[in-house]
């Protein structure tokens, strides 16, 4: 299963210098694999349509790592190589590879006012990262099925200020 949190705005200008991701849930600990299991951070430009959707989003950054810290609700910080810019929207997001019955989807329960942040697709056999639209079943918003946001975050300098974009 691969998830993804949404920032940005149409016609403006972001430069990402890192990704925050968390692994697991301190409230429910246990359900996801352990520190040291293999995944990725990664960083997607959304495509032409603009619609918020990574349907069309293009990979950018791929950072391969494995999950740390699994169900205390810590973030861990994964530089870029460089600052990156994009105008308009992105997504960032991570992966866990998992089996029946385990649940990886780290997510902040507290219901967001804002729709369709945080995405997640690929949950049925292996994901496609490169092309998101291409999984079976597409891509889907969290908020369709219940409220929250998945624990990924950008650190960026926007209009020339530094923000901690949140999720």
């Amino acid at each position: 299963m691969v998830w993804a949190s949404r920032f940005g705005t149409p016609g403006v200008t972001t430069t990402i210098e890192s990704i925050d991701a968390a692994w697991g849930s301190a409230s429910g600990p246990g359900y996801t694999p352990g520190n040291g299991t293999p995944t990725d951070v990664f960083l997607w430009q959304e495509g032409p349509t603009q619609d918020g959707n990574p349907s069309d989003a293009t990979l950018l950054v791929s950072i391969p790592t494995t999950v740390q810290s699994v169900d205390t609700d810590t973030y861990v910080n994964f530089p870029l190589s460089s600052p990156l810019s994009i105008t308009g929207y992105f997504f960032v997001g991570s992966h866990q590879v998992h089996l029946a019955g385990q649940y990886v989807l780290p997510v902040d329960d507290v219901p967001n006012p804002a729709v369709n942040e945080s995405w997640f697709f690929g949950s049925s056999g292996v994901a496609d990262y490169s092309n998101p639209g291409a999984n079976p079943g597409g891509t889907y918003a969290l908020d369709q099925f219940f409220p929250g946001q998945v624990l990924i975050r950008a650190n960026c300098t926007n209009r020339s200020r530094p923000t901690r974009l949140r999720s």
